[in-house]
């Protein structure tokens, strides 16, 4: 029956994807396990480099002046960030391969080579799905006529997201592969993720929803219990999101090299 051949192939491809991103996800776990001060580390720096990002006076500007020094910050939080991936990246990669050393003197020179990758791949879709969000959103105060709802605002943001995820999976290992000195085109990251793209694309869709999920479940309360989001916003989101981003840089380590080695092993000899 055409009907139940087409249900069992839907199973075992919809078995072989979990597949494939459980075992990611309980490699990189392996990897916090077994060094869990290095990445506590990072994370901890992390959030530091967040908190210090709130300390920018941008109530007390306007027009001009608030939209340079915005963007200015932005950007430079961007390429902060670039480097913790880096970083994180190249000591994963390392203590796969049974050697525990980060990227030492030449993270800036690593940040360097992936930097225009970064640019294309994270920092531009980035800030415009920024810009796709302020759209979406007066377009639909349009039809709504003026106010939008929680729920359909969180709506707007998550498919306003959808374009920058669907970048990064298909070429975000030209930013691996540049921090590790291994450089891979834009044709070659989509060549890698060929036959990968629903798990890896649902890996970045699990760190996206992480990150955002606790303010946007907390968010309804906010009414009834301000000093719950007080507390969340000010003393837990940080932390948070920063031991997050350490785990799925890891995770986009784990990824790049069971997809180089995948790669590798189906050349021809010779």
């Amino acid at each position: 029956m055409p009907d139940r051949k087409l249900f069992e192939n839907a199973e075992v491809t919809w078995t072989g994807m979990w597949r494939d991103i459980g075992g990611v996800l309980a490699e990189s776990a392996g990897l916090v396990r077994r060094f869990p001060k290095k990445y506590a580390l990072y994370a901890f720096m992390m959030f530091l480099i967040g908190k210090s990002y709130h300390f920018i006076p941008f109530q007390n500007l306007e027009g001009a002046v608030l939209y340079t020094l915005a963007t200015v910050a932005s950007f430079a939080y961007s390429f902060i960030m670039l480097g913790f991936l880096a970083a994180v990246v190249v000591r994963a990669t390392n203590q796969m391969h049974g050697s525990d050393t980060g990227p030492g003197q030449e993270l800036v020179l690593r940040m360097g080579k992936a930097l225009p990758y970064a640019v294309a791949v994270y920092l531009v879709p980035a800030h415009f799905s920024g810009y796709l969000t302020w759209g979406m959103c007066e377009l639909g105060r349009l039809f709504t006529g003026g106010s939008l709802g929680l729920p359909l605002f969180e709506t707007i943001v998550f498919l306003a997201q959808l374009p920058q995820i669907f970048i990064l999976v298909i070429f975000g290992f030209c930013v691996i592969g540049a921090s590790l000195y291994t450089p891979v085109t834009f044709r070659q990251s989509w060549e890698m993720m060929r036959g990968k793209f629903w798990p890896i694309f649902l890996t970045y869709l699990l760190w996206w929803t992480l990150r955002s999920l606790p303010g946007t479940a907390l968010a309804p309360f906010g009414m009834d219990y301000p000093n719950l989001l007080d507390i969340y916003f000010n003393w837990l989101s940080r932390p948070l999101r920063a031991i997050i981003n350490v785990f799925f840089f890891i995770s986009a380590a784990v990824w790049y090299e069971k997809l180089r080695v995948s790669g590798e092993s189906d050349q021809p000899a010779g």
